[in-house]
């Protein structure tokens, strides 16, 4: 199964965005031994 975030909007630089940048690399790290693969994320504009 392939796994995507959409997402509206940007996440600015700061410590939340840290926190999901390092879990968004564990997943992909972490995904394929339980059949999951991670697709990316996507973010779109505002508005």
């Amino acid at each position: 199964m392939k796994i995507s975030v959409h997402a509206v909007g940007r996440m600015k630089a700061g410590p939340e965005k840290l926190l999901a940048d390092r879990y968004f690399e564990r997943f992909a790290k972490s995904g394929p031994a339980v059949g999951l693969e991670f697709g990316g994320i996507a973010e779109i504009a505002e508005g």
